[in-house]
């Protein structure tokens, strides 16, 4: 059924809202003083649990995180025994990383820093890195950004030896917002970059045809809702009400599993 004006400019107006005050809470955690870079809040709260794929690192594992973005990911990794490769093209995001890198001292525990080597890559091409390199690799947020996903995954699962692990993080594309901005002829995925989102059938199917055997999923990431830019400003201003933002947001996906953002799972190469 065709959407009214009205209704197309409020949700117009929604989502640009929305991504203009994600935006800002990234430079809001830089000028409050919460980090020395602009990052998003969601990487300075703490986490009350191990990160869902710390469990997957044995001592030793040789890791590959591609499209590493700010490191965050690569550091927890370190931390729990493994020698990192954070693999980004963006040079903006590698100088963030190596900030965060450098004051990546834990109070406890192992010293990430010496572990994790920042390298330059275009994960649209294939990968320089020898076959059979790293006994795992993570791959978060980032397929969906690349011309031809198939081929990318090809590329990561050729690096990982037999037996390997893979953690990834595919957004998904059927929620009742998304369903809204499309039949208002919005653009309706998760980050103007994005090539193309996924139901959970068609993420097993390209999984799997990378010669990859799914081994975990689908876990739920976050709700998808209108207040998410709104969620990080307040990130920006204050941890503790993010944290609190987040719990209710955690809630919420509770209720309505089917309006997670995207879908996480672990896959291991044969």
């Amino acid at each position: 059924m065709p959407v009214n004006p009205l209704t197309r400019f409020l949700l117009r107006a929604i989502q640009l809202s929305s991504d203009l005050a994600s935006v800002a809470s990234c430079r809001l955690a830089r000028w409050t003083g919460k980090s020395t870079v602009a990052i998003h809040p969601k990487h300075l709260v703490p986490d009350l649990s191990p990160p869902w794929y710390v469990s997957l690192i044995r001592p030793g594992d040789h890791v590959l995180d591609l499209g590493a973005g700010v490191g965050v990911h690569a550091i927890r990794c370190a931390r729990a025994g493994a020698n990192v490769i954070a693999a980004d093209w963006s040079e903006k995001n590698l100088a963030k990383a190596r900030s965060l890198l450098a004051g990546a001292q834990p109070p406890h525990g192992r010293d990430a820093r010496a572990a994790v080597r920042l390298v330059r890559c275009d994960a649209s091409k294939p990968l320089p890195f020898r076959a059979e390199s790293f006994t795992g690799a993570l791959l978060f947020d980032i397929i969906e950004h690349l011309p031809d996903d198939a081929a990318a995954l090809r590329q990561c699962a050729r690096v990982l030896r037999p037996g390997a692990w893979l953690a990834i993080a595919l957004p998904n594309s059927q929620t009742r917002w998304k369903e809204r901005y499309r039949r208002a002829g919005l653009f309706w995925m998760n980050d103007r970059d994005h090539k193309r989102e996924y139901t959970w059938p068609e993420a097993v199917a390209l999984i799997e045809s990378a010669g990859l055997r799914l081994q975990s999923g689908p876990e739920t990431i976050a709700l998808d809702t209108p207040l998410t830019g709104w969620i990080d400003l307040a990130g920006g201003l204050s941890l503790r009400l993010y944290r609190r933002l987040l719990e209710w947001r955690a809630r919420a996906l509770a209720r309505h599993p089917q309006d997670t953002t995207g879908f996480r799972c672990t896959a291991i190469k044969p």
